[in-house]
């Protein structure tokens, strides 16, 4: 960053419903970061707890309210009022380490990149810290050709092709403003994040980075949105429906090895929501044929599904948490 420019003014959106306690600690790694000029937008989706009561006590927060309309209509709100030249959103389970966004801005700059990832720690409740399914997949091995220091330049074919295959999560992005055209669709019901970042790579030339050093920390609990299957079995229906809306919004922008690629992670979310269905105690009919509908769609990649998962839940050590890959 050049000494005598100011620095880039960044807008952080945190959206959050009946998040009280959780999002507290949200909004104090936003404040506790290490870059100079930062605007935090906490947007309350209608939460019926006491989280106006927390955040409002809290300085240099802008709080928005509005009724109960999902995460996407939140984020959209909130990117209403951001007045940065950059902007990143932070889930109310998550946290960043001081200097994410310095980082990822610098990143930003020096790569005149569109937007920035990086990867995390995955976090239970109990406090058992693991590495990402993205490290563990080393799937991203295959993108780092092109890099300057401990980041990674993707081009803007492996740019499609990656955010096909291995969506991130909100909270490990940073993004310009202006590559913002649609902003969050609020016909998703989950995955409105992966719908955003294939709206910035699919529909304009895009230039992406991102780094392996764990920079934020995914906090996962049971009625967290992307771990909780409810009573009625809605949630992983919504996953579901969501995979096929994003299918039948973007093929006509694919190629035919894009279209395998997306279908080949419609699978894997598939794979992945029966695995949860199967292991909770009230909803194995419900996992059974879901899981059986995938080994008949895709034996093998099943299997290595399977075998990944055995060997990561009886096989791996430990994690510890360190920086070091």
């Amino acid at each position: 960053m050049d000494a005598h420019k100011p620095a880039r003014l960044v807008s952080v959106i945190i959206p959050t419903w009946n998040r009280g306690a959780l999002v507290i600690d949200a909004v104090k790694s936003a404040l506790r970061q290490t870059w100079p000029r930062v605007q935090i937008i906490v947007v309350d989706d209608g939460s019926t707890d006491d989280t106006e009561e927390r955040v409002t006590a809290l300085p240099n927060v802008q709080y928005l309210r509005q009724e109960h309309r999902g995460q996407a209509s939140a984020r959209n709100l909130g990117a209403r009022h951001a007045r940065g030249d950059y902007i990143a959103t932070l889930d109310a389970d998550d946290l960043w380490e001081a200097d994410f966004l310095a980082r990822s801005v610098l990143a930003l700059e020096s790569l005149n990149a569109d937007f920035a990832f990086a990867n995390w720690t995955r976090q239970t409740l109990d406090g058992r810290r693991d590495a990402s399914h993205w490290e563990r997949d080393g799937r991203w091995r295959q993108y780092t050709a092109v890099a300057d220091g401990e980041w990674y330049l993707l081009t803007e074919s492996q740019s499609r092709q990656l955010m096909l295959a291995s969506p991130v999560p909100s909270s490990a992005v940073l993004f310009r403003h202006q590559p913002l055209l649609y902003g969050w669709n609020e016909q998703i019901n989950i995955t409105d994040d992966w719908n955003l970042l294939l709206d910035c790579v699919l529909t304009q030339p895009c230039r992406v980075a991102f780094t392996m050093r764990r920079l934020w920390t995914k906090r996962v609990s049971p009625d967290s949105i992307s771990e909780s299957l409810n009573p009625q079995g809605t949630t992983h229906t919504l996953y579901l429906q969501d995979a096929q809306f994003i299918k039948d919004r973007f093929c006509h922008r694919l190629s035919h090895t894009e279209i395998a690629i997306l279908s080949k992670t419609r699978l894997s979310m598939q794979w992945y929501l029966a695995s949860l269905l199967i292991r909770s105690h009230n909803q194995f009919g419900r996992g059974l044929p879901l899981l059986a509908g995938v080994f008949l769609k895709d034996p093998f990649g099943s299997i290595e599904r399977t075998c990944r998962f055995v060997a990561r839940r009886f096989l791996a050590r430990p994690f510890r948490g360190d920086q070091s890959l």
